[in-house]
């Protein structure tokens, strides 16, 4: 069945707020509702992208990230989302992550593990579940912060790029002196 260009109606809860969502869209979110995964499926897509305090990512990056994380699915690549470490680690607050923290053992670690996480990390915000229904289409498959405070985000759809965002970003948190 082609979902492609269909509209679905959306049932939820958000921020225990209920609401009916109608948006048009393809691609995997389509896929997801289609095999009967849903809701709960999508609210744990748009779970990594979104990190638990939402003010560290940009509303104006929602759909950039979504497309990011369902290019990385596509691909069969693990989602490496720092947020589910954190939530795995049980540390929100986390302001850095180091390689030790990327081995907890836990099934929320996409670190470790592929695919999506066995439930949400969060309640999700429904202007991030329009962000995942409508995300960016592009060739993304990484994603570093910014080397200041501005929660804006580096992309780049190769790993010499990715090296040279990160080096750049953690060389920044040692200034900062953030650890």
């Amino acid at each position: 069945m082609n979902l492609k260009d269909k509209k679905v109606l959306i049932t939820g809860a958000t921020g225990g707020i209920g609401y009916n969502l109608v948006k048009k869209f393809s691609d995997l979110g389509a896929v997801i509702l289609a095999t009967g995964t849903n809701k709960e499926k999508l609210v744990k897509l748009q779970n990594e992208f979104k990190n638990i305090k939402t003010r560290q990512f940009k509303l104006d990056e929602h759909s950039k990230i979504a497309g990011l994380y369902i290019n990385r699915l596509k691909k069969g690549m693990k989602l490496q989302a720092d947020p589910t470490v954190k939530f795995a680690l049980n540390k929100p607050g986390l302001r850095r992550l180091y390689y030790r923290h990327l081995e907890v053992d836990s099934p929320y670690n996409t670190y470790k593990f592929k695919g999506l996480p066995p439930g949400p990390i969060w309640i999700p915000d429904k202007r991030v579940i329009d962000a995942v229904l409508d995300y960016e289409s592009h060739d993304y498959i990484f994603m570093c912060a910014q080397p200041s405070y501005s929660g804006y985000h580096n992309f780049s759809s190769n790993n010499k790029d990715h090296e040279k965002y990160k080096k750049d970003y953690t060389n920044w948190l040692s200034k900062e002196g953030i650890n």
